[in-house]
């Protein structure tokens, strides 16, 4: 592995780490991390030459979220996911990025699952989906890395 990809996976690290705390603190996912990294991604899959596998992966992860946030409304899915998603979808690419979406929806239901049956979690439970996304991401990176 070169020495700039390795910079770059801890980049792709640091930003899926630092919205994860963010989302987690404040419920918010800032453009001032998602968007720097968006355009990262974008410019090294222009670089690697993986640009359909990468636009086709970001494609898919912002549909995946912009349905709900249409659906139910910016006060329960927010565009950060989408932002997030999109970032996700460029680094990781086609197919992968099915695997992180359905890494981070399993992770958020063994989560969510026993907050419903003991913590007393209702539907209107606002939980932070970002660092479920960024835990599928990063369990995809660390994959790629080993």
């Amino acid at each position: 592995m070169q020495t700039i990809e390795i910079i770059l996976d801890v980049l792709y690290i640091g930003i899926l780490v630092t919205v994860s705390y963010t989302d987690l603190r404040w419920r918010r996912i800032p453009n001032a991390v998602v968007l720097p990294g968006i355009l990262t991604a974008f410019l090294v899959a222009i670089f690697k030459a993986e640009l359909p596998a990468a636009f086709l992966g970001g494609f898919i992860g912002a549909i995946f979220f912009i349905i709900p946030a249409v659906i139910f409304g910016p006060e329960r899915a927010g565009m950060g996911d989408v932002k997030l998603a999109l970032f996700m979808g460029l680094l990781l690419g086609f197919p992968a990025i099915f695997y992180a979406l359905a890494i981070a929806s399993v992770s958020a239901l063994v989560v969510i699952l026993p907050g419903i049956a003991f913590c007393g979690w209702t539907r209107k439970t606002v939980i932070p989906f970002g660092p479920f996304l960024a835990f599928g991401a990063l369990f995809l990176l660390v994959q790629r890395l080993i």
